[in-house]
């Protein structure tokens, strides 16, 4: 394979794993999964928006 190639292999693979941490928000059993700063950002708009209460979880250090 030339370097283009394998250049162009790279870039696709990237912008495949960008794509697919951009997927909505978890919930799991009623407990928001907070994995990413876009997560956070959404619990806020929606914790913001809520009457009742809302709970998350951050499992890793974001």
């Amino acid at each position: 394979m030339n370097k283009s190639k394998i250049k162009t292999i790279l870039i696709a693979l990237l912008l495949a794993c960008t794509a697919n941490s951009a997927w909505a928000l978890d919930v799991v059993e009623g407990v928001y999964q907070i994995g990413s700063t876009q997560d956070w950002t959404e619990f806020c708009n929606i914790h913001n928006g809520s009457t009742g209460q809302t709970f998350a979880i951050r499992p890793h250090r974001i």
